[in-house]
């Protein structure tokens, strides 16, 4: 009985087809972490970005602002402040872009980070992304 409920539950959860991709970068500054999910639920193509940002040097900086660049689209974000940096779900349909490997989709990424330090002036670094 039990073993029928089981099959019967996970026989109904459907087949999603996900392909997951993670992009790590560092500078001395700051280090990322990406992770890209192409998805096809139901049919539908999509694309999600997602992860975390964590600052480095002993202060926390004010004001931290971020932004991922992908083929045919951006995403981004900001904080007041703080050290460790939730990178929020961001996505949308995979029919906008034109690359379908998500690893090439990945290697067009640019992460952009700029923020306040503590004498008030902003700093402005790129992040490549592996």
């Amino acid at each position: 009985m039990i073993l029928m409920i089981l099959t019967l539950v996970t026989g109904c959860m459907g087949n999603d087809d996900h392909e997951t991709h993670v992009s790590r970068g560092e500078t001395d500054n700051w280090q990322v972490t990406i992770q890209t999910t192409f998805s096809n639920d139901s049919g539908k193509e999509e694309v999600h970005t997602e992860g975390g940002l964590e600052f480095k040097q002993d202060y926390s900086p004010k004001e931290v602002q971020y932004k991922i660049t992908y083929p045919s689209g951006e995403s981004g974000g900001s904080m007041r402040r703080g050290k460790k940096i939730n990178i929020q779900s961001a996505g949308g349909s995979r029919s906008n872009f034109a690359e379908s490997d998500i690893e090439k989709f990945a290697d067009e990424m640019t992460f952009y980070v700029s923020w306040e330090n503590e004498e008030g002036n902003v700093i402005e670094e790129t992040i490549p992304l592996e």
